[in-house]
This record gives structure tokens, sequence and C-alpha cells, in this order.
């Protein structure tokens, strides 16, 4: 292999490691942004860290207030090491918070602090549920260590690589040892980590909706018990 194919072969290989490593950095600076844009609410709703949604349940708000904070409870019981408590509640709003861990020993249904119900009688039977969840503190710290992945271990070693490289393989006078030229491949083990941790906070972010979703949809149904819901949700979970 000649010099000239060998920097040829470096180069594309380190740009197309750059690529991947900006591109990293572009959604690891989007972990907790909600791409939705709500249009109710206030104090910042629908920004950093706040996953909201909204659903139509075949139950008055009335029995709601009364179901949601049942269901929420028989999640409490120590089996996923977390307790839920109702902060507030009103006649059409209801706060409620999750205690114990943050992330350790939790499924990643439960990656979140704070949920704050709104409710809106359509009919009778009917009610619009709008539902804002809290993940800030979650995907905070999820960012923060995809960055620090980013600056402090995968740009150190695409140039680190890149630099003995560029000064040992390339200039070296045996052709064998300029082959070598295709290790800055090696790069690659320091610029996948970071995915790993955005693809967390997306499967987070996917599955907590999921999750308050299934809470409401248990709440419409006077007649689906509250037992049979906490067998769902942990299943699901083990399978995921």
């Amino acid at each position: 292999m000649s010099i000239a194919v060998a920097i040829n072969i470096f180069v594309a290989i380190m740009l197309l490691g750059f690529t991947v490593w900006l591109i990293a950095l572009y959604f690891a600076l989007r972990i907790g942004r909600c791409s939705e844009n709500p249009e109710w609410g206030a104090q910042g709703e629908g920004g950093f860290g706040r996953n909201i949604g909204e659903t139509i349940c075949d139950a008055s708000k009335e029995d709601l207030l009364e179901r949601i904070p049942k269901i929420l409870r028989r999640q409490s019981l120590g089996i996923l090491n977390s307790l839920f408590k109702v902060d507030e509640i009103s006649e059409k709003e209801l706060w409620v918070s999750r205690y114990g861990p943050l992330m350790c020993n939790l499924p990643i249904a439960l990656y979140f602090s704070k949920v704050h119900f709104s409710f809106e009688q359509i009919s009778p039977k009917q009610t619009r549920v709008r539902y804002i969840i809290d993940q800030t503190e979650v995907m905070k710290r999820i960012r923060q260590v995809a960055m620090l992945i980013l600056f402090f271990i995968g740009l150190p070693t695409m140039i680190g690589v890149g630099l003995l490289v560029w000064y040992l393989v390339i200039p070296a006078e045996n052709a064998a040892v300029r082959g070598q030229v295709f290790q800055t491949f090696q790069i690659v083990h320091a610029i996948w980590v970071p995915f790993l941790f955005i693809g967390i906070a997306a499967s987070a972010n996917r599955v907590t909706k999921g999750f308050i979703e299934r809470v409401l949809m248990v709440a419409s149904d006077s007649e689906l018990s509250v037992e049979t819901f906490g067998l769902i949700a942990m299943g699901r979970q083990q399978f995921r």
C-alpha cells in the first residue's frame, strides 16, 4: 500500500468518525427535549424533560380522580421499589409524585418524578385527560453521561488514535505496516457508547408514556381490576 492510498483511507475513516461523533452530539443535546408543542397549560410545560400527551377516557372525571390514585398505589407495594403519592388534587387536576430511586433497580417505564393530570369532561361518560410527565432529573443525568463520554472519551480517543496512525503507521517504510491504517476503525469503540444513552432516553420517553396510558386505560374501565393491571405492567416491562 502506497503512502498516498494510506492517507486517503485514513482521511476517509477519520471524516466518517467525526461525522458520527457530530451526529451523536446532536442527539445527545436533544435528550429531554420535547418535540411536541402543547397548546394548554403554563409554567414551561412541554419544555426540557416534560413528556406530554392526552387521551379520551370512558369515565367521568370524578371516577378518574378516585381510581388513578388507587391504581398508582397498587404499584407502590415494594415490588418496583418505588412509591407514588398524591401531592394535590382538585376538581379538574391531579398531581402525583414518585419517590424512591431515580433509575436504579427500576423498570424504564418509571423513569420519572412527577405526573400532572388535567381533566376535561366532554360528555357524561367521557373525559379528556391531558398529562405532563416530569422526567427532568432523569433526562438531565442521562444527557450529562452522554456528553461526558462524547467529550472525555470519544473525542480524545479519535484524536489519539488519529495521531498515532498519522505519525507511526502512514510514514512507515514497510507497506505491510502502512496497511494497518485500517486500525483507525478502532475509534468506533469510543463513539458508539453515547448512542446507548441516547437510546435509553428515547426508550424511557416512550415507555413511560405507555405506562401512564395504561394507568388511564385501567382507570377508564370500572370492571378491570387493579391487580390485573399490576400483572400486565410488570409482565410487559420484563419482556421489553
